[in-house]
């Protein structure tokens, strides 16, 4: 096949190349093995090896340039249709005749390479454990049969190192990688020196391919393809129950590739390669010589390596041995955001992606109820404590550049007046990734700041950022900071950020609706995710600080003193948490109904609607509220026939009719997640069925219609004395048909299955009241 392919590639391919040679030859040499282990003799297996080497390299070198060349080889969407009419392949001359094929010419040549470079790993790895078995060193043959072993295993090992310096196809790089730990693995188990030292060989010369001269563009594209593979197989093929030996010269070599050399590591302030004239010199020393001094003009090496670090840190069977390195991998994926070159900082977000994970979890978000428990703040910076000096260091940096950027100074001063609009471009490219990580870990077990590690150190810079220009940048940074607020701090920081929020409101002080803005979200933050997990005393406290700063934020929940709707909105949003913990913390009854009352008598819950633009956000977050005052109206102790109770289900029942789409959907999600509550008493069946029979009629949007339905169906599952206070069968009928003419439309999957669940509750209704209403009138 491999004579033949030098004449006719396609054609060769068609019958996939060596693949079936290679194949044969792994089942001989799995079966030899097994039948002879330890009876196996050095000299069959050297003369074996000797008839299979030559095979094994001329396949690799017939195969591997098509799978290195593969943007030369893609198929385009005019050759992908109709018949296939194709060219034979020449590897001397490239040319051919047309011929019928079963697909385009490069898919064919494609798939025979990269079948024939997998078993080509395979069939290295099988002759590598046959030459290494114990039981073939009984009749070794002498030392030159040793010396002609390691040559051939030498050969072997470079032949695979090849192939992963050059292929740019997955799929092979994935199965050579497979033979080359299958190759170190027991080269590092056989006590000979010279056989030890071939993988930290290869590994040295991982690293000069990486910092070879005169790299393009081709160099890195899929990710450096094969080069994160073999360094991968070097890690993996060490002994397991050892002490690891090359894998942390390869992780420590990497990072300060990627650091732009020794000398500039992952925590030491390089010039991050820079654009692609920047040089960086790295040293490494060699087998045979004092070591090698590489001078590259390129910042290909750094995308390489970052490549290389990311596929290390992503394995699950290295984690464990890597872990020390995740400090270091963090810093360097951090700072590399800050590059000049869009391919460094690609590698740069993948490494940091890959790294959050690791040491955080896999999307380990505190608003998803079903996310396991994240890492607190404090066991993070326990478990890394070089990343809170790190951290707090560039965010000290990125606040000041972050002020300077928005004007931060005084009026008096012309240079400080600057209040221009804040470009995406210009936020100090460290801060958002760092927000990114603290965002994501759990609340702080650390009491005060007199720890050196404590997360409380970085409070104050991060709630500098809650006054940024940028809408997302002010929620991350709030969403950072209720990490960093130890367990009896949070009621005196919600006292100090409602009365600053008042304050801002009424214009006591200066600072805007970003600020104002900002302050609301941490509010609102500090409820949903700190109050929840306080101490007994520290909830109470909490408590106790919410009843006295109330008045406060009904305040900045005012349209008379907030223009802006989207900071009215946060503010509402925090009196929204701060009801559902307060009243279902607060332990006096009296103090829980006065507690309702005063949440039940803000303005903004009962004022007017309508408005401009961005007035939505603000009404769904009233909509929301005003449902979950209903909700907690019962449990409270409140009187639910009192004059608030009935302007709450006034406002409720009217939302459900608004014109704006958002606070129809908030109104109709909040009713559905207060379901229990709301049934025993908060909303009247009657009034609730007319108004979702009314937006099952007119609503003209999935979403809400999806809510609707759920809802009415629902609904209908009451008893039948329920039911026949506010509806008759032929009701019932009517709206299961309404339903399942919305199921049999061609429409979102969801919202059909919905409908149709629906019409199968109200025609179960109808039947039921039906049935209850004959045997009525029978006994009548």
């Amino acid at each position: 096949q491999v004579s033949q392919a030098k004449q006719d590639l396609h054609s060769s391919c068609l019958q996939g190349l060596a693949h079936g040679g290679l194949l044969l030859c792994r089942y001989l040499l799995e079966d030899l093995h097994a039948a002879g282990a330890q009876t196996l003799r050095r000299v069959d297996c050297l003369a074996l090896a000797r008839e299979v080497l030559p095979r094994v390299l001329a396949a690799t070198r017939c195969s591997a340039w098509a799978v290195s060349q593969q943007d030369e080889l893609n198929v385009g969407a005019g050759e992908a249709e109709g018949d296939f009419s194709t060219e034979t392949f020449s590897a001397e001359t490239g040319e051919g005749e047309g011929e019928e094929s079963i697909a385009p010419a490069a898919r064919v040549i494609i798939n025979g390479s990269w079948l024939t470079i997998k078993e080509v790993g395979a069939v290295t790895g099988r002759l590598a454990r046959m030459l290494l078995t114990p039981g073939t060193q009984r009749e070794d043959g002498g030392g030159r049969a040793r010396e002609e072993v390691a040559a051939i295993l030498e050969r072997l090992g470079d032949n695979l190192l090849e192939i992963l310096e050059e292929v740019k196809h997955n799929g092979a790089s994935e199965k050579a990688h497979l033979g080359l730990t299958d190759l170190v693995g027991p080269l590092l188990e056989t006590g000979d020196p010279k056989l030890e030292g071939m993988p930290y060989a290869w590994l040295s010369r991982l690293r000069r391919h990486a910092l070879r001269p005169h790299q393009t563009g081709s160099d890195i594209v899929r990710r450096s393809a094969g080069l994160p593979f073999a360094l991968v197989a070097l890690a993996k093929a060490e002994p397991k129950g050892l002490p690891k030996k090359l894998l942390p010269l390869g992780m420590r070599t990497f990072l300060d590739i990627a650091s732009a050399g020794p000398g500039a590591g992952a925590g030491d302030d390089g010039d991050g390669g820079g654009p692609g004239g920047r040089a960086f010199i790295t040293t490494f020393p060699s087998a045979g010589d004092a070591g090698i001094v590489l001078n590259v003009l390129s910042y290909f090496p750094r995308v390489h390596a970052l490549n290389m670090l990311s596929k290390v840190f992503n394995d699950s069977e290295l984690a464990t041995d890597t872990s020390g390195f995740y400090a270091d991998g963090l810093k360097l994926a951090i700072r590399g955001f800050a590059d000049e070159r869009w391919e460094v900082r690609n590698g740069a977000s993948q490494l940091y992606s890959t790294l959050v994970v690791r040491m955080i979890g896999f999307k380990n978000v505190w608003r998803v109820e079903t996310s396991r428990k994240a890492i607190t703040s404090s066991e993070f910076f326990d478990r890394f404590g070089a990343l809170h000096a790190f951290f707090r260091v560039e965010l000290e940096e990125a606040t000041e550049s972050l002020g300077a950027c928005q004007g931060g100074g005084d009026d008096d001063d012309d240079d400080g007046g600057d209040t221009r609009v804040l470009p995406a471009t210009l936020v100090h490219p460290s801060l958002l990734p760092i927000l990114g990580v603290l965002s994501r870990l759990g609340g702080s077990l650390k009491e005060g700041e007199n720890d050196a590690l404590s997360p409380r150190r970085l409070a104050p810079l991060v709630q500098r950022c809650c006054l940024a220009q940028s809408l997302a940048l002010r929620n991350l940074a709030a969403d950072s900071f209720s990490p960093l607020v130890p367990p009896s701090e949070a009621p005196t920081c919600w006292r100090d950020l409602a009365q600053r929020a008042k304050a801002l409101a009424s214009g006591e002080e200066r600072g805007g609706a970003n600020a104002l803005h900002g302050a609301a979200r941490q509010l609102r933050v500090l409820c949903e995710r700190n109050a929840p997990d306080l101490r007994l005393q520290d909830r109470e406290d909490m408590v106790e600080a919410i009843a006295e700063t109330l008045g406060d934020l009904a305040e900045c929940c005012s349209r008379r003193l907030v223009s802006c709707p989207f900071a009215r909105s946060e503010a509402v949003e925090a009196a929204y948490y701060a009801a559902k913990f307060a009243l279902g913390a607060c332990k006096n009854q009296r103090s829980k109904i006065l507690l309702w009352e005063s949440f039940a008598g803000m303005d903004a819950v009962t004022g007017v609607t309508g408005g401009g633009r961005g007035e939505y956000e603000f009404e769904a977050a009233v909509a929301r509220l005003v449902v979950a005052l209903l909700g907690h109206a019962r449990g409270a102790g409140a009187d639910l026939h009192g004059d608030l109770a009935s302007r709450l289900r006034a406002t409720a029942l009217s939302n459900l009719r608004s014109e704006r789409y958002e606070v129809r959907l908030a109104t109709l999600e909040e009713v559905e997640s207060r379901w229990d509550d709301l049934h025993s008493g908060g909303l009247d069946p009657a009034a609730l069925h007319g108004a979702l029979r009314e937006a099952v009629a007119a609503e003209g949007h999935h979403g809400a219609l999806s809510v609707a339905l759920r809802l009415l169906g629902r609904l209908s599952r009451h008893d039948e004395e329920v039911l026949a206070e506010y509806s008759t069968p032929s009701q019932l009928r009517e709206d299961a048909a309404v339903a399942l003419a919305v199921a049999l439309e061609p429409t979102h999957e969801a919202l059909r299955s919905d409908a149709l669940s629906c019409s199968g509750h109200l025609a179960s209704a109808a039947l039921r009241l039906g049935e209850a209403t004959h045997h009525k009138e029978k006994e009548d």
